[in-house]
């Protein structure tokens, strides 16, 4: 069982320019972003760039930009807007929604985390989490195991650092997933309207 639920990474892995054009393609790509590259390599997270770093790859990618106007003010009232993360992990893509955290740049650090407002979503049962310290991409029965998630920081020349949640797989199911049709920006802008 432990043999068919991972997948060892090879060099047949998305770009940055191919997740560029996954978000281009389903509307939600913003000029005004924070992407990160995963990979087995130094501290394992590693900030990077639509344009300079468009022929690279990466084993797994977040994505912080698509946002979704909060129309009916069911949840956060007083956000004009809802913020997505999205991951894209072996070729798959999800989306969770996230906060942005500036409160503590005073002590040098700020925090791009996923909310308990919402599951997590996907387009099949087939969820893929990449483990770094392994370098191999582990299956999820989302009927048996979940996600957890785990910090990585980045840091800046400066000192200051962003911690980013990381997808991992858990043992039981801390975030629940969620099936829906496709992650675009009208099935998100939908979803959110739809909550609770």
């Amino acid at each position: 069982m432990h043999y068919t639920a991972i997948q060892k990474i090879n060099n047949n892995i998305p770009s940055v320019s191919d997740f560029e054009n996954e978000l281009i393609e389903r509307k939600l790509y913003t000029n005004e972003y924070l992407l990160f590259g995963i990979d087995n390599i130094e501290n394992n997270i590693h900030e990077i760039d639509f344009d300079s770093d468009s022929n690279k790859k990466y084993p797994s990618y977040i994505y912080y930009g698509y946002k979704t106007k909060n129309v009916n003010k069911k949840i956060r009232e007083y956000d004009d807007y809802l913020n997505w993360i999205i991951y894209y992990t072996n070729g798959k893509i999800y989306a969770a929604l996230g906060n942005y955290d500036d409160s503590q740049l005073y002590l040098n650090y700020y925090r791009m985390e996923l909310s308990y407002d919402a599951n997590i979503l996907s387009e099949d049962d087939e969820i893929y989490t990449y483990n770094w310290e392994e370098n191999y991409y582990e299956k999820i029965n989302i009927n048996k195991n979940g996600a957890s998630r785990e910090e990585l920081r980045y840091y800046y020349k400066n000192g200051t650092y962003i911690a980013v949640d990381v997808l991992k797989k858990f043992s039981y199911k801390l975030y629940e997933y969620e099936i829906i049709d496709k992650i675009d920006s009208k099935m998100l802008d939908k979803y959110v309207d739809n909550l609770k």
